[in-house]
C-alpha cells in the first residue's frame, strides 16, 4: 500500500521558520486483552438521522480479524471499523437493523502506518471508507457483524473487550458530519484542539511517558468538552508494548491552518500531500509560469520576480480535490496578516453553502470577485458602498475563492458549495 508521507524528505531538508510540532504519543495494543472502554458519544444515539465520520491513524499487525473501533447504541444500531485476517478494512454500519456495511477490495499492510476513515451520510444512506485520504475500491458481498455491549464505545476491541486489535492507534476523532474525500485527505495530518466545528470526540493520545513507566496513566482523555474519557483495560503501561509509545504520525500543522506552506532552504514548500501543484500570484491569482512543483524558489523560478511585494500561494490538487494556501513571499512574510484584521469586519456565511452566500460588513465594498480555486474568474459583482449582499452560486459545486475588495484592502475567502 502506498505510504502517505511523500513530502517527508522535504521536512528533513528544511530549516523552516514555522512552528514545529513536538512528537506526541500513541497507544500500543498487545492483541491479548488491551482495549479502551469509552462512553458512547451522542452522535451514535440515532444512526438513522445522524451523519458521522470516524478517523484515526494505526499501525496494525495483520493476521487475525480484529476491531479497531466499535460504537454500539443497541444490537440494531452500531458502527464499527475492523480489519480482516488478510488486511481488508470493513466498515460496519447498522441502523434500525438495516445493514449498510461494506469492505475494501484492497488490503492494509502489516506494520504499515495507515490513516483510515469511515463516513456515514444518513440522508443518502451511504457509507464510505477512506484509506490514506482516498476512497477505496469496494469488494462485493454482504458483511454482517456480531454485536456486543449496548451503550458503549470501544477502541481496539468490541464493546465487550473481544476481537482485540494488535498494533498502535493514534489521533482518533469523531465528527458529526459525513466528511468528503477532500476533507479527509487535506485534514488527516492536522492536529486538533478539541474546539473545531462538528468535532464530537477527539483523542490525541498525547499522554504518559513514551515507552516509560506509566502506572496510573490509565485514562484516555477526550480533548473536547463532551468529556468522553476512556478507561484503559488490560494495559501493562510499561515498556515498548501495551503502553504509551512514541507517535510516528506526521502531524505538521493545526486544523484549519490556511497557511499550507513552509519556508526554508528550498524556498516555499507546500505542506499538502497532493498529486499536482500550481503556484499562483496573490495579486491576481494567475499561475506562475512553470511553477508546478511541491517546492518553489521565487527568485530563480519566477520569470516576473521583482523582489518587492511578490507574494505567492499554491493550489494543491489531488484527484477532484483542491486546496489553496495562504500568501507568502520568499522571505517568509505572510500576506494574510492583513486579512486577519479584515476578518473582524467582514462576515461571509454559510460555509459550506448550498450556493447562496451572504456577505455582511460595515466597510465599503468596491467589488466582489468569484474565482475558481485555480484562479479563473467566474463573476464580478460591483457594489460601491457598504451593505449586505448575496452571491448566488446555486448552479455550481466545489471550492471557490471569494475576493472582497474593500476600502481597507482585499479579503480572500475559500468557500465550499454543496448544491445537492
Amino acid at each position: 500500500m502506498k505510504q502517505f508521507l511523500p513530502i517527508l524528505t522535504a521536512f528533513f531538508l528544511l530549516s523552516f521558520n514555522a512552528q514545529s510540532q513536538v512528537p506526541g504519543s500513541g497507544l500500543d495494543f498487545d492483541g491479548s486483552d488491551d482495549y479502551v472502554d469509552c462512553p458512547l458519544p451522542s452522535v451514535f444515539n440515532s444512526i438513522l438521522t445522524n451523519d458521522f465520520t470516524i478517523e484515526f491513524w494505526a499501525t496494525p499487525t495483520i493476521g487475525n480479524f480484529q476491531r479497531i473501533f466499535f460504537a454500539q447504541f443497541d444490537i440494531d444500531n452500531f458502527a464499527s471499523i475492523s480489519l480482516t485476517d488478510a488486511g481488508e478494512v470493513v466498515f460496519y454500519v447498522n441502523q434500525n437493523g438495516l445493514n449498510q456495511s461494506l469492505q475494501s477490495a484492497d488490503v492494509v499492510n502489516s506494520l504499515e502506518l495507515v490513516h483510515i476513515a469511515g463516513s456515514w451520510n444518513a440522508t443518502t444512506q451511504e457509507a464510505k471508507i477512506f484509506v490514506n485520504g482516498n476512497e477505496t475500491a469496494y469488494a462485493t458481498g454482504v458483511y454482517v457483524s456480531s454485536t456486543a455491549t449496548d451503550g458503549k464505545m470501544a477502541i481496539g476491541a468490541r464493546t465487550d473487550g473481544s476481537q482485540v486489535f494488535t498494533g498502535d492507534i493514534d489521533e482518533l476523532s469523531i465528527w458529526s458530519i459525513a466528511k468528503t474525500e477532500c476533507e479527509v485527505s487535506f485534514e488527516m495530518n492536522d492536529k486538533k484542539e478539541g474546539t473545531e466545528p462538528n468535532l464530537v470526540t477527539y483523542y490525541n493520545f498525547d499522554q504518559g511517558i513514551a515507552e516509560g513507566s506509566n502506572p496510573g496513566v490509565d485514562e484516555l482523555e477526550d480533548q473536547t468538552s463532551a468529556g468522553n474519557d476512556g478507561t484503559l483495560m488490560g494495559f501493562t503501561l510499561s515498556g515498548n508494548n501495551s503502553n504509551w509509545v512514541t507517535s510516528i504520525v506526521d502531524i505538521y500543522q493545526f486544523w484549519g491552518d490556511v497557511s499550507g506552506v513552509l519556508v526554508g532552504q528550498l524556498g516555499l514548500v507546500s505542506t499538502i500531500n497532493a498529486d499536482e501543484y500550481q503556484w499562483i500570484y496573490c495579486s491576481d491569482l494567475t499561475p506562475v509560469p512553470g511553477a508546478t512543483g511541491v517546492s518553489f524558489d521565487p527568485p530563480t523560478e519566477d520569470p516576473n520576480y521583482t523582489g518587492t511585494n511578490d507574494f505567492y500561494a499554491v493550489v494543491s490538487t489531488k484527484g477532484n480535490c483542491s486546496d489553496t494556501s495562504g500568501c507568502f513571499n520568499s522571505n517568509g512574510d505572510v500576506l494574510s496578516m492583513d486579512e486577519v484584521d479584515l476578518e473582524s469586519f467582514v462576515l461571509i456565511y454559510p460555509n459550506p453553502s448550498n450556493g447562496l452566500i451572504s456577505i455582511e460588513t460595515s466597510l465599503e465594498i468596491e467589488s466582489v470577485e468569484i474565482r475558481k480555486i485555480t484562479g479563473e474568474l467566474i463573476d464580478v459583482v460591483n457594489q460601491n458602498g457598504s451593505a449586505n449582499l448575496q452571491i448566488d452560486l446555486s448552479e455550481k459545486n466545489g471550492f471557490y475563492l471569494v475576493l472582497i475588495n474593500t476600502e481597507s484592502g482585499v479579503l480572500v475567502k475559500k468557500i465550499l458549495v454543496q448544491n445537492l
